[in-house]
């Protein structure tokens, strides 16, 4: 096992705090869980039939745009 010393923001730090309080795990734990479900989830999209037919997409949408896109609205 390899040791990782990492920095976040304030912002993803409190949120993963929180997290594995809420889980009731270390912050180490949830952050190899979340890396684990990460891969798992890929490998799923690797060797799904679907995926391989239609190709992987990378699309940049951000979905805080989707008003401005669907009706036409911007942001105030």
């Amino acid at each position: 096992m390899a040791q990782v010393r990492i920095a976040v923001s304030d912002k993803h730090y409190q949120y993963l705090r929180q997290r594995a309080e809420q889980q009731g795990v270390p912050l180490d734990q949830l952050v190899s869980e979340i890396i684990e479900a990460d891969m798992s989830w890929r490998l799923k999209l690797e060797n799904d039939p679907m995926s391989r037919l239609i190709g992987q997409v990378d699309d940049l949408f951000d979905t805080q745009d989707a008003d401005k896109v669907v009706y036409g609205l911007h942001a105030e």
